[in-house]
């Protein structure tokens, strides 16, 4: 108090100005900046949720939607037999659809069905023979086939050097859920 005593008038108003200023800085840093700050992340939290909850309501919207268009498919890539059974499957399409085609089959051998995660795949490798057209013609059945089958790779070489006929190597494979 002394010392507040010995001050001029101007030096007390100057010396309240600073304290004040002091205080509003240090009632700023101790209290408003962090409850600023927490409402800023609270807001930014809140926009995140907001957004995922709009995806989620647009996944639940389409939920009738998706199970009818699985279920649509579903039969065609569940499994409902044994291994054998579902290679037995394939190998009777890929015949049938030879046949169809014109294409002599040289040799066929299956593979080990080979497990995923969720998923078999089935895979049968077939050595072919016949024109060019009767070979693409094959192929397009295959790709259209009931069975979802698909050429995963295919080789073609000519069978002859004389003839028109070609040799093709391909490997066929089915994917199933079981």
């Amino acid at each position: 108090m002394k010392l507040l005593s010995k001050l001029s008038k101007k030096e007390k108003l100057g010396l309240f100005a600073a304290v004040a200023a002091v205080s509003l800085v240090l009632f700023d840093r101790v209290l408003i900046s962090p409850i600023n700050d927490k409402f800023r992340r609270i807001n930014g939290d809140i926009n995140v949720a907001e957004k995922q909850l709009g995806r989620d309501l647009r996944n639940l919207n389409q939920k009738d939607d998706i199970a009818k268009e699985f279920r649509k498919y579903s039969q065609y890539v569940k499994k409902t037999s044994s291994d054998d059974e579902e290679v037995a499957k394939i190998l009777a399409e890929v015949e049938s659809l030879a046949r169809k085609s014109q294409v002599t089959l040289a040799d066929i051998k299956p593979q080990a069905p080979k497990q995923s995660d969720f998923y078999k795949i089935y895979t049968i490798d077939v050595e072919a023979e016949g024109v060019i057209e009767a070979i693409t013609s094959f192929l397009h059945e295959l790709s259209g086939s009931k069975l979802l089958l698909r050429a995963a790779r295919t080789r073609l070489n000519p069978k002859d050097k004389e003839s028109s006929a070609i040799k093709a190597s391909i490997s066929i494979t089915r994917v199933l859920m079981p």
